[in-house]
């Protein structure tokens, strides 16, 4: 269990870090992290610090895909979650 908790704050850890520079980058006009690499994070457990960080500097806010994908990936790792603890 413990294993389980450093891993999903790693994870949230560096896929906040990745939307946080995504939006540096996009102010500076620089080349962006693609948006599957973003993705690919959030659904490795990073989406809850993902949409929090997005929410904080309004990244990401209006793309559907992330509108829809974060969400979807909080619900497949709770349903995991709760499939492996029953």
């Amino acid at each position: 269990m413990i294993t389980a908790a450093v891993y999903y704050i790693v994870v949230n850890a560096a896929g906040a870090a990745l939307f946080a520079a995504d939006k540096r980058k996009a102010r500076l006009g620089k080349w962006r992290i693609q948006e599957k690499t973003l993705l690919l994070w959030a659904f490795a457990g990073a989406a809850p610090l993902m949409i929090l960080t997005g929410r904080l500097i309004r990244h990401k806010t209006r793309t559907l895909v992330f509108r829809a994908g974060m969400p979807a990936a909080v619900l497949i790792h709770a349903g995991f979650w709760i499939w492996m603890l029953m």
